[in-house]
């Protein structure tokens, strides 16, 4: 049997002979006596089996088993039929001498012996029915192969015309190789689906594998094959290089989306591109003037890497199993690991792809990449391309797709230069072309302006290029040094259009000047008249790589985005319209430790809503539109151009956005740009875009992995978020209509604003239940809880808990109560973070009137009285601080009983303990409870280090927090132990990037910049800060907090300017995400402080100071440390400012404060008590300050070190009080000590070692070492004003302290000018009452008296009065 099988299947795969029968299994058909009959595929299997039977009997059971598989059922009949079938086809009609026997009750068989035939000319006949498809009639025969034969159809149908009327089958040629036009069907059935609109791919319109004969139907390419199409030209080298190279653009376009689908094509070669033409008419053309395309064909040995999107397009896999009879390609296309037998990938695609290149450049197909090969390509970019795509280590070889758009980048080039050297390149020649026709290298390619000069700009490196014109990297050498973007005018392109919409362009760019816009520096002429301006560089990539990136989420993406919508929304107040709006316009500049800044680029096709922007006229042509179709408005792309205002900008931010969220815009490019202009705009006016779930969920699930990676989510946390408020703000951008946009790209900033603070969005209809919804994730801690609610709900809360823990014995009972137990901590915990002593005071103040006006004494008067009374009763209460009040009686009442609770009634929950005193500990210290969150916090982390042991996260994270309050202690040695042994547990056990560890980073990093190790300090701040950004975004609460400690830190180390934009940045993004008497915010604020002082903007930081102290007088009550420490701040303000009186009142108020809070060995106690000792010294009492001051230099050596940097303060100020008392061998030896101290730990360019030069330098002066004063000073002031800047608060004093050595050095003129200098400076940043101006003013007058000059010394102190009255005023 199975060797009957065997033979069988032969019949199945050859012609053969029967009776003078040609039957032909393959087509189907078996011919006699002129007459051609179609046989089925059940058929052919019975006679095939009868054939190969030969004179034996075929039993039914035998064919029934064999053909229908054993099922007698269907079996039975269906061989009863066949046969008579057969009969009638085979002409079998004499009765007497049948080539059919029946055998009764056994079976059939065949009267005369096959005999197979190379007969297979009568297979495919021109003018023959297409079985299966009679209205088909094949014409012409294209290809024939081993495999398969193509032919050309033509429908029969009399009003047909044209390509339609036109197909191409290809039919099987055997059996055996069926499997490959199964393999053929497949893979061009999943591309149909797969890349559904592209022309640039052969597209199957119908298949036949069931019964023969086995065919695919295609649409019909008019010129065939490219060597085809190349023979009826007259060869390939008769042929225009840049049509050339167009066809071979095209053909590596339709690669790179056939490997974007998966599927790795192994047989690219000539023969597999096929070429049409445009026309679609039916008549006779000169196909010479026709504008032709390639398509990608032959995908029989076509391999598809993920068989799972079959099954979601229902396509079978019929044929794709490769078991090794495909055949590996013409050889010359072959790829060196396929030739080595590996199998084929995307590579082995682009190495042929190579090859083919290389053919068309030189102009023929039969030309391999011999070893000299390279001497015929003289354009070095196209060798280049070439020597990359057929580099022997296939992963060095670039995509399909970036051949492409390198492709494309010369096809423009090419175009601009078409006419020079034609002679070369071949175009347009019609005499026979040498053998190998070069590519020569265009004059004006980009890489032949490197290194030239254009006015004062040396070009270094292009930067890119758009339709008009070149974008290089320039130097500019004169007036300033920078680096700058240069754009060109294309050589060539200098027609009145593009010369308008070139001067358009740089009109916009300096009608703008935004942060978020590129600024224009320049514009010129080269010397041979080609228009160029030079902007600002950006140093970025695009706004979408640059959050893939960096991974941002959606908050992220959404706060960069809206930048991008401040520069937009700034041209539109400026009269334009960008029109060009997409992601490669929208770039992302990162300068190191800087935030990132988005700069909107290339306004060439901006328009003016007030009229043109130069004296040229751009016209755009009719039927065509300016922009990029997967961006543009509908009535960007069909209207009239008056009709396209600033709406179409937020259409085109729309599509941004919903590209920044989904990871793919509305519509896919390649779909679009296949579109006319006509096309397009019947898409996006009459269909409404996909939401962002849609599209996103259309995605295969490896797409959908990727892009939720790149924003640090889970899919479901994507489709979430995707389905939520989003999709109605991108929808209402993408509305047709424009009148249902958002009016102004304003609107659309603040509906994502509203999005960000979780709050009701304007673009979605408002029900009640979606603004209640709203309002509770606003507001999840304080949601239904009033302020004097809170004693009590803490109270009732413990009492559940023990209730809870009380109720059950049983062990089922217990796992109950223990589950019960965890969320009445829950809520508890929450209850204790919740707390605001500034609502509980104030409610406690209103309550206590209230219950006056209706309880009191006298309560029952006249309305008139009962106002009277209230307002007595707040008169009473104006001197009273109730969140004071309210914070003892938070303290009394329910956190110590609170405490009582915890330790007594949860030990049988020890780690549910733990927590809450955990929580207790952080509510202690936002309270201003230093010392008793830390006996708190020592509770919980000892409890955790039982339970879970030292490496656990959870242990990690408490002793964390115990450093923190360690810090706030002023124990910075216990803190840093604690905080570096915690971040390296994180690190181990949580990574880098978990938020707890960052934090750990960022707080250790302040404990050592406060113990004095500014570096070290630094250095961890900003990798903290770095993460930070990077993992959770710019705007995230623990960002904010890092930049306002690297601000604090850099102020501390005297680098002010470097420190005011992170103090800028962390009080906004506060005030954003917070209230602002919010701790966070109040600190923030205090940062910027320290900033403000430092550059002088003394003002500005009386005004913030003032209102911070406010905020956190009502917030947190006197006594809190942050109050105090913005009290001690105002002191020394109004001190620096002249306000001596004023100033000192505050800081003793404060001094007796913080000894209450912190005893005598805190650093704020010492920084406080130290500036009262300046003042005392300022008063001349100068022995009572220097015994404050010794004081205070020996608490700080204790606490700290030698070297900190408040030791080195509080000493610089002890000499400095010495030498008023003209002690000064003792000040020179004690600051001498120090300065080299100080240099040892901070170098010489430390704003804390220059101002000690500056002290010990003055006090040289006094003592009368002159020389040695100047040059220390000399050297001092070099240093500051390269550093800091001429008018630095600090370089200022060095410039006095040297016009001062000169005076007494009797250098009167040099004296009265670096006076000059300095009371200029000073006047600028601290005004003329300042105490450092008065002390100049002192100066200069005494110089001009000594230089005669009376009526300058007269108008100077009659200033000096002037400017000192406010200051009397202050003292009363």
């Amino acid at each position: 049997m199975n060797e009957t099988a065997v033979i069988a299947d032969r019949y199945l795969d050859q012609p053969y002979e029967l009776a003078g029968r040609l039957v032909n299994p393959i087509r189907g058909t078996v011919i006699y006596a002129g007459k051609c009959n179609p046989l089925k595929r059940k058929h052919l299997e019975v006679l095939a089996y009868m054939a190969g039977s030969k004179d034996a009997v075929a039993s039914r059971k035998a064919v029934i088993d064999q053909v229908w598989k054993g099922n007698a059922l269907i079996g039975d009949t269906g061989l009863t039929d066949a046969v008579y079938a057969l009969r009638r086809a085979l002409q079998d009609t004499d009765p007497d001498k049948p080539l059919i026997r029946t055998i009764p009750r056994r079976g059939y068989m065949l009267t005369a012996p096959a005999r197979f035939t190379d007969n297979h000319a009568a297979a495919f006949t021109a003018g023959s029915p297409v079985i299966g498809k009679p209205e088909w009639h094949l014409s012409r025969q294209l290809d024939s192969s081993p495999v398969s034969e193509t032919w050309l159809a033509q429908r029969q149908d009399s009003d047909a015309q044209g390509t339609g009327a036109q197909r191409v089958f290809r039919f099987c040629r055997s059996e055996q190789h069926l499997r490959l036009l199964q393999r053929e069907t497949t893979v061009m059935r999943y591309l149909r689906e797969a890349l559904a609109g592209r022309k640039d791919i052969a597209i199957i319109l119908d298949w036949q594998l069931d019964e023969p004969p086995y065919f695919l139907e295609m649409d019909y390419a008019r010129h065939g094959s490219l060597p085809q199409w190349a023979a009826s030209r007259g060869g390939l080298h008769r042929i225009a290089l840049a049509e050339r190279m167009r066809l071979i653009r095209e053909v590596s376009g339709a690669l790179a989306a056939v490997h974007a689908a998966d599927v790795v094509h192994r047989n690219v070669s000539a023969a597999s591109i096929l070429i049409d033409s445009d026309r679609d008419d039916g008549h006779n053309h000169d196909h010479d003037h026709d504008q032709v395309h390639a398509r990608l064909g032959e995908f029989g040995w076509s391999e598809l890497s993920d068989r799972a999107r079959l099954d979601a397009l229902k396509i079978t896999s019929a044929g794709l199993t490769l078991i090794g009879d495909e055949g590996i390609g013409e050889q010359i296309y072959l790829a060196p690991e396929c030739a080595a037998g590996q199998a084929a990938t995307t590579a082995s695609d682009v190495y042929a792809l190579g090859v083919l290149l290389l053919q068309m450049v030189v102009g023929d197909l039969k030309r391999t990449l011999g070893a000299d090969w390279e001497r015929d390509v003289d354009a070095t970019p196209l060798r280049d391309l070439i020597a990359a795509c057929t580099d022997a280590q296939a992963e060095r070889r670039p995509t399909a797709a970036a051949v492409s758009e390198q492709l494309r980048v010369f096809e423009q080039l090419r175009a601009i230069h078409a006419a020079v050297d034609q002679n070369k390149l071949g175009e347009g020649s019609t005499e026979a072309a040498p053998p190998a026709v070069s590519a020569v290298a265009t004059p004006g390619l980009p890489a032949s302006m490197i290194g030239q000069t254009i006015g004062p700009y040396q070009i270094l490196d292009q930067l890119g290029e758009g339709g008009m014109g070149l974008v290089y990297l320039a130097e500019q050498t004169e007036p300033v040094q920078r680096k700058v973007a240069l754009k060109l005018i294309k050589s060539g392109m200098d027609s009145k259009q593009v010369l308008a919409r070139f001067e358009a362009e740089r009109q916009a760019l300096a009608l703008m000047n935004h942060a978020n816009v590129a600024t224009v520096y320049d514009a010129g002429s080269t010397p041979s008249q080609q228009p160029y301006f030079a902007m600002e560089y950006v140093r970025g990539v695009d706004i979408a790589a640059h959050c893939d990136q960096l991974e941002l989420d959606f908050r992220e993406r959404i706060t960069l985005f809206l930048q991008a919508c401040e520069g937009v929304l700034h041209a539109h107040q400026k009269g334009l319209i960008h029109r060009d709006l997409k992601p490669g316009n929208i770039l992302v500049s990162r300068a190191q430790d800087q935030p990132a800044t988005v700069k909107i680029i290339d306004f060439g096709v901006a328009k003016s809503l007030s009229g043109v922007l130069t004296g040229h006229a751009a016209h755009t042509r009719v039927g065509s539109f300016v922009g990029t179709p997967a961006y543009s408005s509908p009535e960007q792309v069909s209207g009239p151009l008056v009709n396209v205002d600033t709406r179409a900008d937020i259409y085109s931010l729309g599509v941004v956005l919903y590209q920044l969220l989904a990871g793919v815009t509305p519509y896919s490019e390649e779909e679009l740009n296949r579109k006319t202009p006509i096309e397009l705009a019947r898409l996006l006016s009459s269909e409404r875009p996909p939401s962002l779930l849609a599209r996103f969920s259309s995605l295969n699930v490896e797409e959908e992995g990727e892009i939720a990676r790149h924003r640090a989510l889970s899919v479901e946390q994507m489709k979430a978020l995707l389905g939520s408020d989003l999709s109605w703000i991108v929808g209402k951008c993408l509305q047709s209509d424009p009148d249902d946009r958002y009016p102004s790209v304003l609107e659309l900033e603040k509906d994502l604003r509203r999005w960000l603070d979780d709050q009701p969005i304007e673009a979605r209809p408002a029900s009640r239940m979606y603004r209640v919804r709203k309002f509770v994730r606003r507001h999840r801690m304080g949601v239904a809880l009033a302020s004097m609610m809170t004693l009590a709900l803490l109270t009732a809360t413990t009492a559940a808990v023990i209730g809870f823990l009380r109720a059950e014995d049983a062990l089922q009972a217990s796992r109950k109560a223990t589950a019960e137990a965890e969320m009445a901590a829950d809520f508890q915990v929450k209850q204790l973070q919740s707390i605001d002593p500034a609502a509980m005071g104030l409610s406690l103040r209103s309550a206590l009137i209230e219950a006056v006006q209706t309880q009191g004494p006298g309560h029952k008067g006249d309305a008139s009285t009962a106002e009277q009374r209230k307002q007595q009763q707040e008169a009473l209460l104006a001197g009273v601080n109730m969140t004071d009040l309210a914070l003892s009686q938070l303290d009394t009442h329910s956190i110590q009983p609170a405490l009582t609770a915890i330790k007594k009634d949860f030990g049988n929950s020890p780690l549910l303990q733990a927590r809450l005193w955990q929580t207790m500990a952080d509510t202690q210290f936002n309270l201003g409870q230093y010392k008793a969150a830390l006996e708190t916090q020592q509770l919980a982390l000892e409890q955790r280090r039982r339970l879970l042991g030292d490496d656990d996260p959870l242990t990690h994270v408490s002793l964390r927090i115990r450093g923190r309050l360690r810090i706030g202690m002023g124990q910075y040695e216990e803190a840093i132990t604690d905080l570096r042994a915690a971040t390296a547990g994180m690190r181990r056990t949580l990574g880098s990037d978990d938020p707890e560890t960052m934090g750990s980073i960022a707080a250790t990093g302040y404990a050592l910049a406060l113990q004095g190790k500014i570096d070290m300090g630094l250095a961890l701040l900003r990798e903290s800060y770095t993460r930070q950004r990077r993992v959770l975004g710019n705007d995230h609460l623990d960002t904010l907090k890092s930049a306002a400690l690297l601000s604090t830190v850099l102020s501390k180390s005297g680098k002010y300017k470097e420190a005011l934009p992170y103090a800028e940045a962390a009080l906004s993004g506060y005030r954003r995400a917070r209230a602002r008497s919010d701790r966070l915010t109040i600190n923030a604020a205090n940062s910027l402080v320290f900033a403000y002082l430092g550059v002088g903007r003394m003002a500005d930081a009386e005004v913030l100071m003032r209102e911070a102290l406010e905020d956190a007088r009502r917030s947190y009550g006197e006594m809190h440390p942050d109050t105090l420490m913005l009290l001690v701040n105002l002191g020394i303000l109004l001190v620096e400012t002249g306000r001596l009186d004023e100033g000192e009142a505050y800081l003793r108020q404060t001094q007796a404060s913080l000894l209450a809070i912190y005893g005598n060995e805190h650093p704020r106690v010492l920084i406080n008590k130290s500036q009262i000792a300046k003042v005392l010294a300022i008063r001349k009492k100068y022995a009572e300050a220097e015994v404050m001051q010794r004081e205070t230099v020996a608490d700080s050596r204790r606490l700290h070190r030698e070297d900190s940097l408040d030791t080195s303060l509080f000493v610089q100020r002890l000499g400095s009080i010495l030498a008023e008392q003209d002690k000064f061998d003792e000040a020179v030896a004690v600051l001498g000590k120090q300065l080299a101290i100080q240099r040892r730990a901070y170098g010489n360019e430390n704003r804390r070692t220059l101002s000690m030069m500056y002290t010990l330098a003055s006090i040289l002066r006094k003592k009368g070492e002159l020389g040695d004063a100047k040059a220390m000073l000399q050297d001092a002031l070099k240093t500051q004003r390269r550093s800091f800047g001429d008018t630095d608060l600090d370089t200022l004093l060095s410039i006095r302290e040297l016009g001062e050595v000169a005076h007494a050095q009797g250098d009167l003129a040099r004296a009265e000018a670096l006076l000059h200098e300095a009371l200029a400076g000073q006047r600028k940043a601290l005004g003329d009452g300042a105490r450092d101006t008065s002390i100049t003013i002192e100066r200069l007058i005494q110089v001009e008296r000594e230089r005669g000059a009376l009526d300058e010394a007269a108008a100077l102190e009659r200033e000096l009065v002037k400017s000192r009255k406010p200051a009397s005023n202050a003292k009363q």
